[in-house]
């Protein structure tokens, strides 16, 4: 046997090498373009990434080595293009006819060009990773932050500082369940943090819609819902607000904008002028810097854990793997597969809140901070001291159940609640750094602070769509709608607003009359929602259930 083999393998080396380099180029060029767009560079993390594509390339390639059959290795070249297909491009997102055509299109070329496939696609794919290296001039040296885009704007330097920040999956004050102790303890502490610095809060605040797209440019435009699509274009979360009514009445009183946003939404297109500075940063990003103190095994298995969430088919084999429940009727449970990463929820945005913090107590008036930051967005990756959860293998989402299951049990609804109440207090101890540096900075006093969520929690029992809407509980439109919004200025007492207002009504009532100097106005009848129907831009406009209302709130300080 060993005779055979040492024969089989001195025939064509070149042929072995070929075959290897063509299985390594499948898999590692888009990894490649992964990273360099991930801002993961020159991390040696890398290198398990790149030994476990050797591993399999070499795997294979001693496997097609052991076998004459070239029918063989032309499915198998076949499966791993569909697979860089898949992963560097956005096309391929269903069975069916395209990718039936595709794979027969591929195969076919393939077929035609057996002879010499594999030294073709060695050439293209070695192109293909130097033009990646040649116009990514980063790859050559660390990232050490985010993208700045710097405009001009003259700003007023006499108009006092402005700061709002925009906190992703945000519940509302009257949206925790005070029947469990560890709500009611988290919606103690936040009203006493946001009262003992003097904010007004609105309690009973809700979002009118449940992604993030749709709520932000609808609460940006006061309440626009007629052609909503209009205000914004884009898709796959990458996102662009194309009109911005808060902006350009900010821009009228004199200020200058200075925005702090993720890739997920790009606020800085929605106005001509007036935007100072744009600071980007990615919202799916694994920068070494915001990963460091991790061990190099635990990178590598976020950094591909993101990578393999860009593939639809390993993303269809995962879901297939987590519903396969025959195993379980005999006592044996699958491990869980979706325990591996494939979000990296706060950690990006920290460094940005950071920066804010610096750049919001240095500043001298006349400027706006605008931050959307995704936090305390899942996965539930920080806990509440704002370090990296570990072991990285355990982040948990906000949902244990892929579709079309329901996404949580009453059990791991509360077990997610308890890790989303560490990112809570992890967003708490930033605002806390922020507002005690503007007071020792004495520009707090007459700053103007807004604070508030997108939309709820989102960590329901029921997903609120609607060809789901009968399904849905009245604690599941909370989970859902409930959010936070406070305000503080010079001229507003602190304490409870307790009207159910919209974030539309919330924040048109401070920009009506420029910044606000009395009570925050607002309808206060027949509150509503919309719920978007599976695969269509439409939007179905329903009632919203009336959010709890605590009368007695005396275990609140207020001081």
């Amino acid at each position: 046997m060993a005779k055979y083999l040492s024969n089989v393998f001195a025939k064509d080396r070149s042929s072995l090498l070929t075959n290897l380099l063509v299985f390594f180029l499948c898999l590692f060029t888009p990894y490649l373009v992964f990273v360099t767009n991930a801002e993961f560079l020159l991390e040696s993390a890398n290198a398990y990434s790149v030994a476990l594509f050797a591993a399999f390339a070499g795997v294979l390639s001693v496997l097609l080595r052991l076998t004459p059959y070239t029918l063989l290795r032309i499915l198998i070249l076949t499966c791993l293009i569909l697979l860089f297909i898949d992963i560097q491009f956005d096309w391929i997102q269903w069975w069916g006819k395209k990718v039936l055509a595709t794979t027969i299109a591929v195969f076919l070329v393939l077929w035609i060009a057996r002879r010499h496939v594999s030294e073709i696609l060695v050439a293209i794919l070695g192109v293909a990773v130097v033009t990646t290296v040649v116009t990514s001039p980063e790859i050559l040296a660390p990232l050490f932050g985010p993208a700045a885009e710097k405009r001009t704007a003259g700003g007023t330097k006499d108009l006092p500082v402005y700061v709002h920040i925009i906190l992703d999956e945000q519940l509302g004050i009257e949206g925790f369940d005070t029947s469990i102790p560890s709500h009611k303890d988290m919606k103690e502490e936040i009203g006493r943090f946001l009262l003992d610095n003097r904010f007004r809060v609105s309690s009973r605040a809700y979002s009118r819609f449940y992604d993030s797209i749709d709520a932000i440019s609808s609460t940006f435009n006061f309440g626009q819902i007629e052609n909503l699509g209009s205000t914004y274009t884009g898709d796959s979360s990458d996102y662009t607000l194309l009109t911005n009514s808060y902006f350009e009445n900010l821009i009228l009183k004199g200020y200058k904008i200075k925005v702090y946003q993720s890739t997920y939404m790009d606020f800085c297109k929605s106005v001509d002028t007036g935007i100072d500075e744009c600071l980007t940063y990615k919202h799916f990003g694994v920068s070494g810097d915001a990963l460091a103190g991790l061990y190099r095994s635990e990178k590598a298995s976020i950094v591909l854990g993101l990578y393999s969430k860009l593939s639809f088919f390993i993303d269809e084999f995962i879901s297939f793997y987590n519903n396969i429940n025959l195993l379980e009727t005999v006592g044996v449970s699958l491990p869980e597969w979706t325990a591996f990463p494939v979000k990296v929820g706060p950690i990006p945005a920290l460094p940005v809140f950071d920066t804010l913090i610096e750049d919001v107590s240095n500043s001298t008036g006349g400027t706006v901070f605008l931050a959307h930051l995704l936090i305390p967005h899942y996965p539930y990756s920080v806990d509440s001291s704002c370090q990296i959860r570990r072991p990285v293998l355990k982040w948990s989402k906000r949902y244990t159940f892929l579709p079309p299951n329901p996404p949580n049990s009453p059990q791991s609804r509360l077990a997610r609640y308890e890790e989303y109440f560490s990112q809570i207090r992890c967003t708490l101890l930033k605002l806390d750094i922020l507002l005690d540096k503007m007071k020792s900075k004495g520009i707090y006093k007459e700053s103007t602070i807004i604070i508030h969520g997108d939309h709820g929690s989102r960590i329901v029992l029921n997903e609120p769509r609607f060809s789901n809407k009968m399904n849905l509980s009245r604690r599941d439109y909370i989970d859902a709608f409930s959010t936070l919004f406070a305000v503080k200025t010079p001229s507003l007492e602190p304490g409870f607003d307790t009207r159910m207002l919209a974030l539309d009504e919330l924040l048109g009532g401070i920009t009506t009359d420029g910044i606000v100097s009395t009570p925050l106005s607002g309808k206060n009848k027949n509150p509503f929602i919309f719920l978007r129907k599976q695969g269509s831009s439409e939007l179905v406009k329903l009632p919203m259930p009336i959010l709890p209302f605590t009368r007695n709130e005396s275990s609140i300080s207020k001081n």
